[in-house]
């Protein structure tokens, strides 16, 4: 070790003393970090990270993550070399980047200190956007490289990188935010032993502490390992890529920020891009199926990080747009991968929900909405228009084997994820486009295959979606109208039990009428109101009523897209949501009255030792009325939208 590093090492560790002392950075340390050169810094970072629980400064992380970027960038071997990848840099880093944790060990330090909280706040939030930094570079950049290197210089990169088994397991256990699961990605690697890495340090004694020392004394060499010496380089340097980008999840490079925000690590170390073009090389891996299967774990990143804040740099505008490139969505000339156009139309159908909610009738009130712009639905919208062609495509082949798959999950799962995509482009098309939406419907085919399966499978729980996007489409569009009004076993599978008051679909009963022009529509849909508020004390009547309330609101809106209004303001259906309100609100006084008496309710003295009569009257009934009055709350805080002359007046306020 030369005389700078081990000047370096002593700086720091003066500054981590000083810190636990005093609860700031000391000045001398302060200008001595300041006048420290980067690569001084970067290995001050690089060996504190061989330990556990590492007390680092912002400005040394900072500092390893650009020389680590630099040499990637530039392909210099020695300088990766000088920065290897090891176990527990990976994990050091990993854990640090993770919301709530980085900086944990510098907040224990300074919590000592109550006259330093300020200080506190802002050392944590640097702390934690240079591990999220850093973490971009070793779990995106880094991979992204090694996919373009030949397997010697791979190899040779990841030697020190040895994940266990509970290294690769700990992104998706910490994180399930796959966009269905990463089994592909496991079944495409080759079969091996899992072996524990045994590390050098432990003991018995919980005071043992290691001496800082450049040896890797926390791991043995990769040739000792049982399990990558018996596989082929490719093959090892395949597997550890698995563990590396298995440890990619959104907290951990900053992309579940609900802002955008010119200091936030997203924007700053510009990660978007950095994980599309990972995305993006792991999808043009058509020699490798085990690299190929990892393009879901950075897709899963970019698709939360769209949910959040789609529009942006790399939002869902020119970011969503190469990511569908990348999986050959070429709906024209239908030349895809099957499995890669199931990714794509996943993806589109988890933004639909997450972007437009209360425009499918997903949910009816929710502030969390509220921010999301016009222009991301929008933008949205527009990529599902040209996943127009390959949906139909998928439904009219699930119409040809509907008598053999009907019972199929995966067959039902394919109706539901496309008709969803329809759900939201009837559902979210303007007063200038709802027509044309209506008549490419008809003229593709698209509703027609709807419409059959509609018949044929309206009482099963995942028709849901198809449901939905016939009853939308019907509001929004005349030609949708006609075509639906002119199918005589359509009108009377609308009459079927299942559509009256009492029954699975009373919500679609008392809308259906409207969307069909019926003159008593307005006084059928009253009907079935009143029936909800008589009946608030049925269990069945408030999960209908509330069920219903959202869909309705999406209904209004399709028909404002269509030219015609829903229902007549003021008419029948307005008292009776009046009085459906007002019989939520006195719900929602007894259910509150019936909780809080629960609460306060003095338990009967049992024996302390006898547990089971302990459970048998700690009021079991007490969950059950606390769901109930949060459904009411629910559907309360919907109603006040309905009948209020304006959404935005009534939006945030609350409903008890």
């Amino acid at each position: 070790m030369d005389e700078a590093t081990v000047a370096a090492i002593a700086a720091a560790l003066r500054a981590n003393a000083a810190l636990a002392r005093d609860g700031t950075p000391s000045s001398s340390s302060a200008r001595a970090g300041a006048g420290a050169s980067t690569s001084a810094l970067a290995q001050e970072a690089y060996d504190k990270l061989q330990f556990d629980y590492p007390i680092i400064r912002a400005q040394a992380l900072d500092a390893l993550a650009t020389t680590m970027r630099k040499a990637l960038r530039v392909n210099d071997v020695d300088g990766m070399r000088a920065c290897a990848l090891t176990t527990m840099v990976v994990r050091g880093v990993t854990e640090g980047a993770q919301a709530g944790m980085a900086g944990k060990d510098v907040g224990s330090a300074l919590d000592a200190r109550d006259a330093a909280a300020d200080v506190k706040d802002d050392a944590v939030d640097d702390v934690r956007r240079a591990y999220q930094n850093l973490c971009t570079v070793i779990c995106v950049e880094l991979p992204h490289s090694v996919l373009k290197m030949d397997d010697d210089d791979a190899y040779e990169l990841l030697r020190l990188y040895v994940p266990d088994a509970e290294d690769r397991e700990s992104g998706e256990a910490q994180e399930t935010t796959a966009l269905d699961d990463v089994d592909d990605v496991r079944a495409a690697l080759p079969e091996t032993e899992v072996t524990t890495v045994v590390r050098i340090d432990s003991s018995d004694d919980d005071d043992w502490q290691p001496l800082e020392s450049t040896s890797t004394w926390f791991v043995p060499p990769v040739g000792d390992s049982g399990r990558f010496e018996r596989m082929s380089k490719r093959e090892a340097v395949d597997a550890k890529l698995h563990a590396l980008v298995g440890e990619l999840i959104p907290s951990r490079v900053g992309a579940d920020a609900l802002k955008t925000s010119a200091r936030a690590s997203w924007e700053m170390t510009n990660a978007g891009d950095s994980v599309l073009k990972l995305f993006e090389a792991c999808c043009g891996e058509i020699t490798s199926e085990a690299r190929r299967a990892l393009r879901t774990i950075p897709l899963r990143v970019l698709r939360e990080r769209w949910a959040r804040v789609p529009i942006g740099t790399f939002g869902i505008d020119s970011g969503l747009a190469r990511a569908l490139v990348a999986l050959k969505f070429d709906v024209v000339n239908n030349a895809v991968d099957v499995v890669d156009q199931r990714i794509a139309l996943e993806l589109l159908a988890y933004l639909c929900v997450q972007l437009g909610a209360d425009t499918i009738g997903g949910c009816g009130v929710d502030v969390s909405h509220a921010s999301i712009s016009a222009t991301a639905r929008s933008k949205l919208w527009a990529h599902v228009n040209k996943a127009v062609p390959a949906v139909t495509i998928m439904l009219e082949n699930s119409l040809r084997v509907m008598a053999r798959e009907r019972e199929n999950t995966e067959w039902q799962d394919s109706v539901g994820l496309n008709a969803l995509l329809l759900t939201y482009y009837v559902g979210n098309a303007n007063a200038f486009s709802a027509q044309e939406v209506g008549e490419r419907l008809v003229r593709t085919g698209c509703l027609r295959a709807m419409v059959n399966l509609f018949i044929s499978t309206r009482t099963l729980p995942f028709a849901e979606a198809i449901r939905r996007a016939l009853l939308l489409a019907c509001f929004s569009s005349d030609a949708v109208y006609n075509f639906v009004s002119q199918v005589p076993t359509a009108l009377d599978a609308l009459t079927a039990a299942e559509f009256a008051e009492d029954g699975m679909l009373a919500g679609h009963g008392a809308i259906w009428p409207a969307a069909l022009r019926q003159d008593d529509a307005d006084t059928t849909m009253s009907r079935y109101f009143d029936y909800f508020a008589e009946h608030m004390d049925d269990e069945h009547a408030v999960m209908a009523l509330q069920n219903t309330l959202p869909l309705l609101r999406a209904c209004a809106r399709a028909s404002r897209a269509g030219g015609r209004p829903l229902y007549v303001e003021g008419g029948p259906v307005t008292r009776a949501l009046q009085r459906v309100y007002a019989k939520t609100t006195e719900a929602v006084l007894s259910t509150t009255r019936v909780r809080n008496e629960l609460r306060n309710a003095t338990l009967p003295q049992v024996d302390d030792d006898d547990e089971d009569k302990k459970k048998n009257v700690e009021r079991p009934v007490a969950p059950d009325v606390e769901k109930r009055r949060e459904c009411i709350v629910d559907i309360s805080r919907t109603l006040k939208v309905l009948i209020s002359p304006s959404d935005d007046a009534v939006a945030g306020r609350k409903a008890d």
